[in-house]
């Protein structure tokens, strides 16, 4: 068959003088039309390559291009031809007669012939690497084409220069696989360097184009959820493509009949897609794994025979893919899938990434019988560790039932007590000072269990800091002054360690002493009680030491009154922080020594400069809520022509209500106008951050007004660095996921252009949530709680997350 299509010529295209050298009839291109194609044809520039254009024009017809160097051809055809050239105007590109100039616009030419896609696929495979990332790359295509996002393919220059029409051939490829009502009204450009996202669907380009979801040909997306992608990829690699070219056709109609038609594919079980043979498991465990997780995401049902053959694929490849599709499934078929595995949990040692998955999609709220159980015995037999502690560390924090003290107090002594079995001293030894469940159990009043498990600690583990921690965590709990006495009974043959407990309890107690402490009470009649008073003569506010000496000493001729004014050997009007010497040579920590001084009577600027020095490192030694170090930071702020990253410290060491909301706003807005801008100003705030993001005394809701607070104060070149870098802290968090869903949901509360939701979605990636992390993040979110406004933005995060 042979087609006479009128045709407009365009010489010096890619340059701003390009001009109409040969133009149809006005009936068969209007006047603005033209001009506008050759505007096209002025911008669109290869840089040497081909480039071609498919545009939709008025009255149901198209324009196609092709431009070589700085001669364009543009044919126009109506709709009413496509179905007899292929379906798309884009098979225009098989025949280069069609862009000959050489070729007189009046003599007809031959139709071009739609070949099937396994003919395609061999045309464009070589340029692509082979068959195997042929269809990786088309499956990445489809899945961001279905987003209905503009989509780009990026190809080196190389290959596009070299290869061009192999490039025409994926183009087509990727047409053939799509529904025709899919298809037919897609734009495409191929060479383009700079395509328009407003005006080109599919493009492939050089480089990246902005405003594009980007597909790299070297590096494809993977597959994702999306079924329709995983089901090309599968039959392309199975050599079957024309299974994919009649689903395209069988499929078409409105909405996403093409996607809802697969997944009942897929669901319902097709041999070597979706069903799958105990010889397979084995023998391809990787496909076996894809094709069982593209089942249950498809939906089918947890019968007791799909939970049997979910637990034979986990028992036999420790995968956890299948386990997250499940995570949409409702509580009770996801708890006794997970207990169905538990039954068997002696015959398996999973990997880190099965056990985060298993608690994620175990409910919170399911019974423990089965679960606690089988955490403890992968931990004992030293089964990625750290996630498994982990999970029992969200059990006992998050499920109703482990939430009573005796509960938590031993099972975490079980952890403890595995830990050290298996060698991990410097583990267990952190799981009592650094772990909210510790700080439970504190909370509890079963601060002794603590006391007990730390004393099975081996000795290297059994720090300094690690007991400057612990006696931080037991005070002000229920009987946590009786731990502490306890605990000094087991270290008192340690001078350094008894010496360091002492220091750390007085420098709580003293604000308020009580004539019975037990602590003192064990450590009276021992040399330790030199160091106690060394602690009190340290005190930075001498009304404080005169108060906790009448209260523990009333007696003047008590051994501790003579201690302190032994130990007294600052001038009270040098404010200057300087190490103390103890006893075995132990200098007092960067935090001690910061907020032991008095800044009362002022602070030259040399000893400020000083205090600067060490306030990272105090920082980082510390733990928000500070109020010392809050109090301190309070009093250098309110000096004049002292840094103004003071009044930052006081406002995030501060605990819950110790500052109003008008002295937080105006404060956070004086320091986001005028922020330090020194390299050690800006890391003192940026720590402070962090230590307030890891803070547990705030709740999701105060950390969403902080994310407020600074996308609304006027802008400053730390705004942005303080809010990354106190999401920096919440990951620190161990119930970091459901901590910042809980934040982003109270963030969607606001209207959808609101700056805090925009910084949220801008600076997660960046602050460390990537991967599986964020892909969970997400998962816990409803997504009918993500406006619509947000969901091109939400897409992409999905995306980045590696689409789990």
């Amino acid at each position: 068959m042979s087609l006479l299509l009128p045709r407009l010529v365009v010489f010096e295209a890619g340059s701003p003088g390009a001009r109409i050298a040969e133009a149809p009839s006005r009936r068969h291109l209007r006047q603005e039309e033209a001009a506008a194609l050759v505007a096209r044809s002025r911008a669109s520039s290869g840089r040497g390559m081909p480039v071609a254009h498919c545009e939709p024009l008025s009255d149901a017809r198209w324009a196609v291009g092709g431009q070589l160097d700085d001669v364009a051809i543009w044919r126009i055809l109506g709709e009413d031809l496509l179905d007899r050239i292929g379906g798309h105007p884009a098979w225009l590109w098989t025949n280069r007669a069609w862009f000959d100039l050489e070729r007189p616009a009046t003599v007809k030419l031959s139709a071009p012939t739609a070949l099937p896609l396994r003919q395609l696929l061999q045309r464009a495979a070589p340029a692509l690497g082979g068959e195997d990332q042929t269809a990786k790359v088309l499956a990445s295509l489809i899945s961001a084409l279905r987003t209905e996002r503009p989509t780009a393919l990026v190809v080196d220059r190389g290959v596009l220069l070299e290869a061009s029409a192999a490039m025409r051939w994926l183009a087509l490829a990727a047409l053939t696989l799509l529904p025709p009502t899919v298809r037919r009204p897609l734009r495409i450009s191929l060479g383009v360097q700079d395509p328009d996202p407003r005006e080109v669907d599919l493009a492939l380009s050089g480089s990246e184009p902005p405003g594009f979801t980007v597909v790299h040909a070297d590096e494809p997306l993977e597959q994702g959820k999306d079924l329709v992608s995983y089901f090309i990829r599968n039959r392309l690699c199975e050599d079957d493509p024309e299974a994919l070219e009649a689903a395209a056709w069988l499929f078409d109609g409105p909405g996403d009949r093409w996607g809802e038609s697969v997944a009942a594919l897929i669901r319902d079980g097709i041999p070597g897609t979706s069903e799958i043979t105990p010889d397979q498991v084995h023998q391809d465990p990787e496909e076996a794994v894809q094709a069982f997780a593209a089942r249950l995401q498809a939906g089918a049902g947890l019968t007791p025979e799909i939970v049997e053959e979910l637990i034979e694929i986990t028992l036999a490849t420790l995968d956890p893919r299948p386990w997250q599709v499940l995570w949409r499934r409702p509580a009770v078929q996801r708890a006794n899938a997970v207990r169905a595995l538990l039954d068997r949990a002696d015959r398996i040692r999973p990997g880190a990434a099965l056990i985060r998955e298993l608690c994620s999609i175990y409910p919170r709220g399911a019974p423990l019988d089965r679960w606690l159980p089988g955490l403890l015995g992968w931990l004992d037999r030293g089964a990625a560790t750290s996630a498994v502690v982990s999970a029992i560390q969200t059990t006992l924090l998050e499920w109703p039932q482990s939430a009573t003290g005796p509960i938590r107090a031993a099972v975490w002594s079980d952890v403890v007590a595995s830990l050290v079995r298996l060698g991990l001293g410097e583990e267990a030894a952190e799981a009592l000072v650094r772990s909210p469940v510790a700080a439970e159990i504190a909370r509890d009043g079963s601060g002794r269990e603590l006391v007990e498990a730390w004393a099975t600690v081996p000795p290297p583990h059994r720090t300094c800091h690690g007991i400057e921690a612990l006696v931080d965590m037991l005070y002000g709990a229920p009987n946590g002054d009786q731990a502490v006495a306890e605990l000094f009974l087991h270290v008192q043959s340690d001078a350094e360690a008894a010496e360091t407990l002492a220091r750390a309890w007085v420098r709580h107690a003293a604000h308020a002493p009580s004539p019975d402490d037990p602590v003192l009470a064990a450590i009276r009649g021992t040399s330790t009680l030199g160091a106690w008073g060394q602690a009190l003569a340290e005190l930075p506010d001498p009304t404080t030491l005169q108060a906790a000496l009448r209260s523990w000493a009333p007696d003047p001729r008590d051994p501790l009154r003579r201690a302190a004014g032994e130990g007294d050997q600052r001038s009270p009007r040098d404010p200057s922080p300087r190490p103390s010497p103890r006893p075995g040579g132990r200098s007092r920590s960067a935090r001690e020594r910061l907020v032991s001084v008095d800044v009362s009577d002022g602070v030259r600027p040399s000893t400020e400069a000083k205090l600067l020095a060490i306030a990272q490192t105090a920082l980082s030694e510390s733990r928000f809520p500070d109020q010392e170090l809050a109090s301190l930071a309070a009093g250098l702020a309110g000096q004049p022509e002292t840094n103004r990253v003071w009044g930052w410290i006081a406002l995030a060491a501060g605990a819950p209500g110790t500052w109003d909301d008008d002295t937080v706003d105006a404060t956070v807005v004086a320091f986001c106008l005028e922020p330090p801008t020194d390299p050690q100003g800006e890391g003192i705030a940026l720590q402070a951050a962090r230590n307030l993001g890891a803070s547990r005394a705030w709740e999701p809701l105060d950390h969403a007004r902080w994310m407020v607070r600074l996308s609304l104060a006027p802008p400053g070149p730390l705004n942005q660095p303080l809010a990354k870098a106190l999401l920096e802290g919440i990951g620190i968090r161990t119930d970091n996921t459901p901590f910042v869903a809980k934040m982003f949901m109270a963030l969607l509360e606001l209207p959808p252009d609101h700056p805090a939701i925009n910084w949220m979605l801008e600076l997660l990636i960046p602050s460390g949530w990537r991967g599986e992390r964020l892909a969970r993040l997400l998962r816990s979110i409803p997504s009918d709680r993500v406006p619509r406004q947000l969901r091109d933005a939400w897409a992409a995060l999905s995306a980045a997350a590696g689409a789990h």
